[in-house]
């Protein structure tokens, strides 16, 4: 049930609790081969999506770029649209850009 829900979070219409559900191991194993930012809290906590993103991290190159693909619908947090500000297991947070870019964000 595990390697199902992992495979639809790749590859298919996977939502937030579908993350929810995993383990964190399971979740890491997931997202074993993806770019990995470690962040403390206090740069999480009351961050902007862009500055988090974009400069703290380097998942975007730049502001614009990141902004664009906002504007766009091509970017989620948590596999949710720039709305949601929950962590995963109280420490992660998976970024995407476009349908195949994955960022996992472990906060310290």
């Amino acid at each position: 049930e595990m390697a199902v829900e992992a495979t639809n979070i790749l590859f298919g219409k996977a939502t937030k609790e579908s993350l929810l559900k995993l383990d964190e191991a399971t979740l890491l194993a997931v997202f074993d081969g993806v770019e990995k930012f470690e962040v403390s809290r206090d740069q999480v906590v009351g961050a902007k999506a862009v500055d988090l993103l974009a400069e703290t991290t380097k998942c975007f190159p730049s502001k614009g770029e990141m902004r664009k693909l906002t504007q766009g619908g091509g970017v989620s947090l948590n596999k949710e649209k720039l709305t949601a500000d929950d962590l995963l297991d109280g420490k992660y947070l998976l970024a995407q850009k476009g349908k195949k870019n994955y960022y996992l964000i472990i906060v310290k």
